[in-house]
């Protein structure tokens, strides 16, 4: 889970959980970019980002 963050950059990184799927949840974040790709806002309802 990442919160609450604001202009931050997350490359080449690895999620492993024990459901076997690679995800990240963020919530109440602003500027966040992942792979490349920005997300200006997310809210506090979260969203789920889904990795190769």
């Amino acid at each position: 889970m990442v919160s609450q963050v604001d202009g931050v950059t997350l490359e080449n990184i690895y999620v492993e959980s024990t459901k076997g799927k690679n995800l990240l949840n963020v919530k109440s974040s602003k500027n966040l970019t992942v792979d490349g790709k920005t997300y200006k806002a997310i809210d506090a309802k979260r969203q789920t980002i889904k990795f190769k």
